[in-house]
């Protein structure tokens, strides 16, 4: 027996995505410099990292793996 009340939901966020408006051109270049910023934020601390007596292995691929979804998400944010 389908659940109607589930269906109903689905086509309400269908709808509400669809008629999201499109972030301004301002707006995206502004989000878009608050990750290039944590971008920045996490190469340092990367490099801080290093720069201990035993950087921590899993912290470093932590942060390279936090680092390379940033760069995505700034990719992702140029193509819209």
């Amino acid at each position: 027996m389908p659940r109607p009340n589930l269906e109903n939901s689905v086509k309400q966020t269908r709808c509400r995505r669809h008629l999201r408006p499109r972030p301004s051109r301002s707006q995206i270049n502004q989000q878009v410099g608050h990750v290039c910023s944590a971008i920045q934020a996490m190469q340092l601390e990367a490099l801080l990292e290093l720069q201990k007596p035993a950087p921590s292995l899993p912290r470093l691929q932590f942060l390279n793996k936090m680092i390379d979804l940033a760069k995505d998400e700034v990719a992702a944010l140029e193509k819209f």
